[in-house]
């Protein structure tokens, strides 16, 4: 519904763009109407946000707060968050520093690559 309040028909179709990358990528899947579902089922809803910017006009935004009820979980919720890095960022700068090479990696897209069991 969200996507539908987009004035801009350019902005449908880069979305639209966004959502065929993700999928070639495996970061979604596609849900047919009517495919049988064993359990429960939770859908990750998501909305664009739209910014004046010459790299990225438009992204997509998944809410992963979001709750099928009140009393049960988020995906938030439910993911391990791990120690808390913040006071190791000095230190790995410091060593980052004083050797004769570092190395740095692209992570734009990490966070996209979440699997989940179905179990």
């Amino acid at each position: 519904m969200s996507v539908k309040k987009l004035k801009n028909p350019q902005l449908v179709t880069d979305y639209r763009k966004i959502l065929d990358e993700y999928l070639e990528e495996n970061f979604i899947e596609p849900v047919l109407l009517g495919t049988p579902v064993d359990g429960k089922v939770h859908y990750l809803s998501h909305h664009p946000a739209v910014k004046n910017s010459a790299t990225t006009l438009i992204r997509i935004v998944f809410n992963a707060s979001s709750r099928s009820n009140p009393n049960s979980l988020s995906l938030n919720d439910s993911l391990y968050t791990g120690p808390n890095l913040a006071s190791k960022i000095q230190s790995m700068i410091l060593m980052y520093r004083e050797k004769p090479f570092g190395s740095t990696v692209d992570i734009s897209k990490a966070f996209l690559c979440i699997e989940i069991v179905p179990e």
